[in-house]
C-alpha cells in the first residue's frame, strides 16, 4: 500500500524499488538541460509547410492550366471574329461584283438602282479596319490585311471605271473592265481565303486543345488528391515516431511513477519532449532520494509509528515500535491495533476504536499496551487521522513512558522522604529551640541565647523551604488540596499584612492598603495567603529603608484583582515572563543575599491558575515592580467545593 504524495511505497520494513536509473552523485534535484533541436515547434511547422507548399505548387498548377484554357478559348473566339469578318468582306466584295455584272447587261430603259451597290461596298471600310484591329498584334496577318486593303481598292476603282463607262454607253469597254477586274478579283478571293484558312484552322484547333488541358486539369486534380493522402499518411507516421509515441512512453511513466515501478528507457531525441522526460526522470530520482530520507527519519524516530486503516487494522510499522513491543512488521499486519492493548474480553474491535479514537485524537492519552511476550509497558498514545488513495487511515504514535514512571516513583519516593524524614525532625529541632529561648530548661547566657535564636531562624528556613519543595511538586503532579470556601478578600489581604508586619517593620519599610474592593471569592484562603504572603515578602525584601509597599484591591464584573506594588529595583523585561517558572531568580546573588529559593513565585502561579486566575507583573527597571493576580468573584464561580487530592 502506498501513502506517498508520489506513489512511492512507506513499508519502513523494507527499501523501495528503483526507478531503473542511474543516479549521478551530488546530482541533487537539478534538471539536466538538453539541447533540442528540432523542437517541436520545427516539427510542427513541417507538418504544417508540407501540406502548405504542396497545395501551393498544385493551386498554382491548377491556375496556370487555367489561365492556357482562357487563352485557348479567347484565341478561338478570336478566330471566329477574323473568320467573320473575311466572310463579310468577301461577301460585300462579290456582291458588288454581282452588281456591277447585273448593271451590265441590264436595258437602258430600266437601269438598276445604284442604292443596292452602295449598301454592299459600304461595309467595305469599316471591315477592313475590324480586321486591323483583331490582327494589330500579329504582324504577318497585318500585311496580308494591307495588301488585301490595297487589292479592295484597286476593285472598287475598276468597278467605279465600268459604271463610268456603262453611263457613257459604252458597254463592251465595261465589260472588258469586268473581264480585267476578275484577275484582281480572284487574287483578292485567294488572298482572304488564306486568311480565312488560317483562322479557320485556330477556330478547329481550339476546342482539341481546351478538351486536352482539361484532361489534363482533371489528371492533375486526381494526382494531387493521391499524393495529398500519401502527404498525409506519411506526415502522420512521422509525427506519430517523433512526438505522440514518445509522449505516450511519458504517459505511462507517470502511472509507473504512481505504482512505484521502474520507469522505461529514455524517449531519445533533441526536443522539449526528451527534455521534459529528462526533467521527469531527474523528478523521480528526486522524489527517491526523498522518500530514502523520509524513509530514514522515520525509522530513526525514537517514538513507536503504526498506520491503520479505518477499521484499525495494522498496515504497517517502523523499526522503534517493532524494538518496544518485541514484534515483527509481519506478524502484525493485518492485525488489529487492539492487540497492542489489553483489554476486556467483553469489548469488541469497534468499541475499542471508539474508546481510543475518543481520548487519543488530538490529545495524549497514557495507556498500558501488552509487549509480544505478554508483559505491560506503560505508553503515551495519540492518534491523527489522514486521507491517502481515497481512504481514512489512522497514524497512531507511541512513546515508551517506562523511564518517566520510574523517575516519577523515584521523585514520589524522595517527597515522601522530605516530608517525613526531614521536615519531621527539623520540627521538632524548631520547638526544642523555641522551649530553650523560653527558659524551658532553665537560664541560658546571652551567647547561647543568640545561637539559639540563629539556630531557630534557620531551622525555620529549611522548614519554609521543605514546604515549598512540597507544594510545587503537589502543583507539578496536580495533587495540590484546596479547600475552598467563599471567603472575603479584604480579610485575606489583611491576614497577609500582619504576616509580613513584622518583618517590614526591621527593614523600615511601610505597608499601606488601597482597598478599592471589597467583594468575595470562592477559595483557598490560606493558600491565598500564601499567595499574598509570598509577594508581600519579596516587595520588603527588595525594598530600601523608609520605602512604601502598597497593596491595592479592585473589583470588577468579570475580575477581583489584588496588586502589590514596590520601589525597589525592578524587573528587565526579558525576565518578566520567566521569573514564574521555578528556580528562576532575577539575579543569582538574590539566593545567597535575599535568601531566596525561586520557586515562590511558581506556587503563586500555580495556585492562582488553580482558583481559574492570571497572575503578571509590570515594571520598569530603577523604577519599582507591581505584581497582580485576577481571580473571579464567588458569584461567576461554582460553590460546590473542589475535591481534594491525597497528598504524597
Amino acid at each position: 500500500m502506498s501513502f506517498g504524495s508520489y506513489g512511492q511505497s512507506h513499508d519502513w520494513e523494507r527499501l523501495p524499488g528503483g526507478y531503473n536509473q542511474v543516479r549521478q552523485p551530488d546530482s541533487g534535484c537539478q534538471m539536466t538541460r538538453l539541447p533540442f533541436a528540432p523542437k517541436l515547434f520545427h516539427k510542427a511547422l513541417v507538418l504544417v509547410a508540407v501540406p502548405l507548399a504542396f497545395e501551393l505548387l498544385f493551386v498554382g498548377s491548377l491556375l496556370v492550366m487555367l489561365h492556357q484554357v482562357e487563352a485557348e478559348v479567347k484565341r478561338e473566339q478570336h478566330a471566329k471574329k477574323v473568320v467573320e469578318s473575311l466572310n463579310s468582306l468577301m461577301h460585300c466584295v462579290m456582291d458588288a461584283s454581282k452588281f456591277v455584272a447585273a448593271y451590265i447587261v441590264a436595258s437602258k430603259a430600266q437601269p438598276p438602282s445604284l442604292d443596292a451597290y452602295h449598301e454592299a461596298v459600304a461595309p467595305i471600310p469599316g471591315e477592313l479596319t475590324n480586321l486591323k484591329w483583331l490582327l494589330k498584334d500579329d504582324r504577318a496577318a497585318l500585311g496580308k490585311v494591307d495588301k488585301l486593303e490595297a487589292q479592295t481598292d484597286v476593285a472598287m476603282n475598276v468597278l467605279d471605271e465600268v459604271f463610268t463607262q456603262v453611263e457613257r454607253g459604252d458597254r463592251l469597254g465595261g465589260m472588258r473592265h469586268l473581264r480585267d477586274m476578275r484577275t484582281a478579283i480572284v487574287e483578292l478571293s485567294h488572298d482572304l481565303e488564306g486568311l480565312r484558312e488560317e483562322s479557320g484552322s485556330i477556330a478547329e484547333e481550339s476546342p482539341v486543345i481546351q478538351a486536352r488541358e482539361r484532361q489534363t486539369m482533371k489528371s492533375l486534380l486526381y494526382a494531387g488528391m493521391v499524393l495529398n493522402i500519401i502527404v498525409a499518411i506519411f506526415l502522420a507516421i512521422y509525427f506519430n515516431s517523433g512526438t505522440t509515441r514518445r509522449l505516450s512512453v511519458l504517459m505511462d511513466n507517470t502511472q509507473r511513477l504512481a505504482k512505484g515501478e521502474p520507469l522505461l528507457p529514455p524517449v531519445g531525441g533533441g526536443d522539449e519532449i526528451a527534455h521534459l522526460d529528462s526533467i521527469f526522470k531527474e523528478m523521480a530520482r528526486a522524489l527517491e532520494l526523498a522518500h530514502a530520507k523520509e524513509k530514514a527519519v522515520i525509522e530513526s524516530m525514537p517514538v513507536g509509528l503504526v498506520i491503520a486503516d479505518s477499521c484499525g487494522n495494522i498496515q504497517m510499522i517502523n523499526p522503534t515500535l517493532s524494538r518496544m513491543f518485541g514484534w515483527e512488521a509481519s506478524s502484525l499486519s493485518g492485525l488489529h491495533l487492539s492487540v497492542l492493548f489489553p483489554q476486556d474480553t467483553q469489548t469488541d474491535k469497534e468499541s475499542f476504536m471508539r474508546d481510543v479514537l475518543s481520548k487519543t485524537r488530538g490529545r495524549i492519552d497514557e495507556r498500558l499496551a501488552r509487549k509480544c511476550d505478554g508483559s505491560l509497558l506503560p505508553v503515551e498514545l495519540s492518534l491523527t487521522s489522514f486521507n491517502a488513495l481515497e481512504a481514512e487511515f489512522f497514524l497512531a504514535v507511541m512513546l515508551d513512558v517506562t523511564e518517566r514512571k520510574e523517575i516519577e516513583r523515584l521523585r514520589q519516593e524522595f517527597v515522601s522522604m522530605v516530608s517525613h524524614d526531614l521536615r519531621t525532625p527539623l520540627t521538632s529541632i524548631q520547638v526544642f529551640l523555641n522551649m530553650l529561648l523560653k527558659g524551658t530548661f532553665g537560664p541560658v547566657s546571652e551567647f547561647g541565647l543568640k545561637k539559639a535564636a540563629m539556630a531557630d531562624r534557620n531551622a525555620g528556613r529549611l522548614i519554609n523551604l521543605i514546604n515549598d519543595l512540597l507544594d510545587s511538586e503537589k502543583m507539578a503532579s496536580g495533587t495540590l488540596a484546596l479547600a475552598c470556601t467563599r471567603v472575603s478578600m479584604s480579610s485575606v489581604v489583611e491576614r497577609a499584612v500582619e504576616a509580613v508586619r513584622g518583618v517590614a517593620e526591621q527593614r523600615n519599610v511601610s505597608l499601606e492598603i488601597e482597598a478599592g474592593g471589597t467583594g468575595n471569592v470562592f477559595a483557598d484562603s490560606d493558600r491565598l495567603v500564601q499567595v499574598m504572603v509570598n509577594l508581600l515578602g519579596n516587595a520588603v525584601k527588595f525594598s530600601s529603608a523608609r520605602n512604601v509597599v502598597r497593596v491595592c484591591v479592585k473589583e470588577t464584573p468579570e475580575w477581583l484583582e489584588v496588586s502589590v506594588s514596590d520601589q525597589g529595583r525592578g524587573i528587565p523585561l526579558h525576565l518578566q515572563e520567566t521569573i514564574f517558572e521555578r528556580f528562576k531568580q532575577v539575579d543569582a546573588s538574590d539566593a545567597t543575599l535575599m535568601h531566596g529559593t525561586g520557586l515562590g513565585l511558581s506556587i503563586c502561579k500555580a495556585i492562582v491558575e488553580q482558583h481559574g486566575g492570571t497572575i503578571g507583573v509590570q515594571s520598569q527597571p530603577g523604577e519599582g515592580s507591581t505584581f497582580w493576580f485576577r481571580i473571579p468573584p464567588a458569584k461567576c464561580q461554582s460553590l460546590e467545593p473542589v475535591a481534594e487530592s491525597n497528598s504524597p
